[in-house]
């Protein structure tokens, strides 16, 4: 099962490990929702009455909604490069669904792949073999079934067409019908509500790399995370002395060209003993 959109630094892999842990609660929190793959989990389990995903950079929220409502393109389209540079600022499916490691800045495929990536693409779903005989002798008259199991025999290396893999990975999401609020703004602009669990993806504090494009002030959140009446709870692989460790789960980490690596990712907040109570009597 794959939650939410494909995203940089998506819970994807680990929502439901981490859903289990939140409490069940009226209101459910995603202030830094990305590609929403807590918040369909969240909606999924049924444990919250009402849905609210916040982030300051609303490409992720503005596909996932897309995503709910139907209007996502379908597995057969093509986007250029020079499409893809033109359109990346503005449309959230080419910028995620079209780039490379979905970091919306450079284009999915390489250049010496990308004629061979486009012949195999039009050979999967129109038949069309012409770009495809370039590189081998191919029977134009295949079934659809066919044609991709022979792409696959012959092209073991470059016959996944990841643009389609992710679009077949969002069919899930047309299937929520809960209402969901959504705002593009700063986490702590929020108004939160009584009885809600609070959940933030906020950044990784990186050492030596940048995992983001995007600048974030830790110290800030902290100091907000803090001072708030209610628990928030916190994804991130270290937080100051003043955050309660509650859970820990491993992934496979991928956030650039340089390959994955297992990581330790934990779930902390900020009053345990008011999620010990809670987890208690749920």
């Amino acid at each position: 099962m794959s939650y939410g959109v494909p995203y940089v630094g998506s819970k994807n892999l680990i929502a439901s490990r981490l859903m289990q842990i939140l409490p069940p609660a009226t209101h459910y929190y995603d202030l830094f929702a990305g590609g929403c793959a807590m918040l369909q989990c969240a909606m999924q389990s049924q444990k919250y009455k009402y849905y609210h995903a916040n982030d300051i950079d609303n490409r992720g929220i503005t596909l996932f909604r897309q995503a709910i409502e139907g209007n996502i393109p379908p597995a057969n389209v093509w986007v250029t490069r020079n499409e893809f540079n033109a359109l990346k600022d503005s449309n959230p499916f080419v910028a995620i669904i079209w780039s490379f490691s979905n970091n919306m800045r450079h284009y999915l495929y390489h250049k010496d792949k990308e004629n061979l990536k486009f012949a195999i693409h039009q050979f999967i779903h129109f038949g069309q073999a012409e770009l495809l005989q370039q590189y081998i002798d191919v029977n134009a008259d295949m079934r659809a079934d066919q044609r991709i199991n022979y792409i696959r025999r012959h092209f073991p290396k470059d016959y996944r067409l990841s643009a389609m893999e992710r679009i077949e990975r969002m069919k899930y999401i047309t299937r929520l019908k809960q209402h969901v609020e959504y705002t593009n703004t700063d986490y702590q602009d929020i108004k939160i509500e009584p009885d809600s669990v609070i959940y933030c993806d906020i950044p990784y504090q990186c050492k030596g790399s940048k995992c983001y494009s995007t600048k974030f002030d830790h110290k800030r959140f902290y100091h907000w995370a803090l001072s708030q009446p209610f628990n928030i709870y916190i994804s991130e692989y270290s937080m100051p002395k003043e955050f309660t460790e509650i859970y820990r789960v491993s992934k496979l980490n991928s956030l650039n060209q340089f390959g994955s690596h297992v990581s330790c990712e934990k779930l902390f907040c900020t009053k345990p003993e008011l999620h010990t109570k809670i987890t208690l009597f749920k």
